[in-house]
């Protein structure tokens, strides 16, 4: 590059003489050594500064990835955090949903135990009841066997009074009948037989004649069958149905 020196001279304004003079009193060689040190010096610099700019670059791309890595981070807890508030918005309704029928429930039990000793009593009550009527029934069924017991007691006695003195034997069918067998009533036939079936009903306790050997009348039978049921006098019974047997010979 031409110096400030060669450019005045070049201008024209300086005379050729003066010129010379100038030249010659100047060491251009010097000038020369100091510019090219000059430019060395500044190339260095400028290289310098290069170099820690290229440093200076580095490092701001490294510490630009480090943010966006942390940034990467941040944003992902955030979204995590968000998810999770999410789960626990939901999980916190559908607490709220448990919560809500678990009072419903409580509030029910808390009515029904309102009632229950109302409930208790009249079950207490019902049971009593029902325990009365029981021990009634029982009461009724033990006055039927003592019933029916004293009938047995008064057939039994029956047979020891009238087996000797009336020709009088009792036997039993399987369907659970008393038979009266009568003999000694037809003088003619001393040996022959006359049978009588009385039982008593399962269910009322009452006398019933059920057949006899020979027949005889229907009304006779319903009469003495009621005298019997409102007496009890079973011997009484007995000697009615001979004097009938009796009168048929």
């Amino acid at each position: 590059f031409p110096s400030p020196i060669h450019n005045i001279m070049a201008s024209g304004v300086l005379s050729d003489s003066f010129k010379d003079n100038l030249l010659s009193s100047l060491d251009l060689s010097g000038l020369s050594a100091d510019l090219a040190s000059s430019r060395s010096l500044l190339d260095e610099k400028v290289t310098a500064s290069i170099s820690h700019l290229g440093s200076f670059s580095s490092e701001a791309i490294a510490s630009l990835e480090n943010v966006a890595s942390e940034r990467s981070v941040v944003e992902a807890r955030i979204a995590a955090s968000t998810k999770m508030g999410r789960v626990a918005a939901l999980k916190r309704d559908e607490m709220a949903q448990v919560a809500a029928s678990l009072e419903r429930e409580k509030e029910e039990l808390e009515g029904q135990l309102a009632h229950l000793p109302t409930a208790v009593e009249t079950l207490h009550m019902a049971k009593q009841a029902e325990r009365a009527e029981v021990e009634q029934e029982n009461a009724n069924v033990v006055d039927e066997e003592h019933k029916n017991e004293r009938k047995l007691n008064a057939l039994e006695q029956a047979v020891a009074c009238y087996s000797a003195r009336l020709g009088l034997k009792f036997e039993h069918t399987d369907a659970e009948e008393l038979v009266l067998v009568f003999t000694l009533v037809d003088e003619t036939n001393p040996k022959r037989e006359f049978r009588a079936k009385v039982k008593v009903h399962p269910t009322t306790g009452q006398y019933e004649l059920t057949g006899c050997e020979p027949d005889f009348d229907d009304d006779a039978k319903r009469r003495m069958v009621n005298e019997l049921n409102t007496t009890e006098d079973f011997g009484a019974f007995v000697r009615s149905v001979r004097r009938i047997f009796k009168a048929t010979v």
